[in-house]
């Protein structure tokens, strides 16, 4: 769980195999990077600004996606 970041944070090329949530973190001007992980759990997001993205690289996610993250 991550939450109350304020400056860049990336999460590429991982493989997690315990929930992920991001919650609350303001990394303007650019967004959380979320990309080419694979997630065997959770991988949910809210209240971040700006929305995290996947820069065009989509995760593998056996759990299940919320929020913010579902299209990751």
């Amino acid at each position: 769980t991550i939450v109350g970041v304020t400056g860049q944070l990336s999460l590429v090329g991982n493989h997690l195999t315990g929930p992920v949530k991001l919650i609350g973190n303001v990394t303007a001007p650019e967004p959380i990077v979320v990309s080419g992980n694979t997630i065997a759990a959770l991988l949910a997001c809210r209240d971040n600004e700006p929305e995290p993205t996947n820069g065009g690289v989509p995760n593998t996610v056996v759990g299940v996606t919320q929020g913010q993250c579902g299209g990751l």
